[in-house]
């Protein structure tokens, strides 16, 4: 009687660490399931931007853009692929501010909602080295110059990342107004037009270069693509987002040959 009831306090005690340890083993499955659902939330903006990093020519830096930039990108002393006739500053760079360090820009043209036009977005890559609060000045000084009715100023943002990557730290500049687009139809010669639009300018400061990242989009086409969108889940935001810097420097982007000097 006694051996049955030590067998039977035994089977009761291993019975209770089996349940202890399943108990156990319940929670951290729950808690490594709540992570994923959190760390999947934060990922699904990002599904936005492409796979594959853009590298900024001459710096060690990469960025996701978003997927409806096509194509390949403009750089200074590129052709039109449509006309091959060599692309104006004014279209390859924001035709009121040069930036400083340049790289590349990526143009794509996007149908209104109505169907009544075919409007250019651009994204521009740009690195500079320097002192960052003096090419902010700079770059302030002349948007002053081309919106004297507005008032561009710096802001200090925190871009969320993905994959539990650290928040990247930047500085931001808004502005709207009246500005240039270059419409490229299909035949014929490009149209030049004044459009109210957005600008937006991101700077991340980098290991000796500092990063811009600028937005252009005519106002038309801002409640189809939330290119330029308050918030921390706008395109804007979620490209800065994700940056990373590496240790490989990327080559400058290779450029047509200048006409007549074409390979024979």
């Amino acid at each position: 009687m006694h051996c049955l009831n030590c067998r039977a306090a035994g089977i009761w005690t291993l019975a209770s660490v089996v349940a202890l340890l399943a108990g156990c083993g319940g929670q951290a499955y729950e808690d490594a399931l709540q992570k994923r659902a959190k760390q999947l939330g934060r990922e699904a903006p990002f599904l936005a931007l492409n796979d594959t990093p853009q590298p900024i020519n001459e710096t060690t830096a990469t960025v996701r853009l978003p997927k409806v930039f096509t194509g390949a990108p403009f750089a200074a002393g590129s052709a039109d692929p449509k006309n091959q006739k060599p692309v104006s500053p004014e279209r390859y760079q924001p035709p009121f501010l040069p930036l400083p360090g340049f790289k590349l820009c990526f143009e794509i043209a996007v149908a209104t909602k109505d169907g009544s036009a075919t409007l250019p977005c651009y994204c521009y890559l740009a690195a500079t080295p320097g002192d960052g609060p003096t090419i902010e000045k700079g770059i302030v000084a002349k948007l002053k110059e081309a919106f004297p009715d507005q008032e561009p100023a710096w802001e200090t943002v925190s871009c969320e990342a993905p994959n539990d990557a650290a928040a990247v730290p930047c500085r931001k500049l808004h502005l709207q107004g009246e500005q240039r687009f270059d419409i490229v139809p299909l035949n014929g010669e490009i149209i030049e037009r004044q459009l109210p639009g957005t600008f937006e300018l991101w700077h991340i400061d980098g290991p000796g270069k500092h990063i811009f990242i600028g937005w252009r989009i005519p106002e038309k086409l801002e409640a189809d693509i939330h290119l330029c969108d308050s918030g921390d889940k706008s395109l804007a935001s979620l490209t800065a987002g994700s940056i990373v810097f590496g240790t490989v420097m990327a080559p400058p982007v290779a450029l047509p040959p200048a006409p007549g000097q074409e390979k024979k």
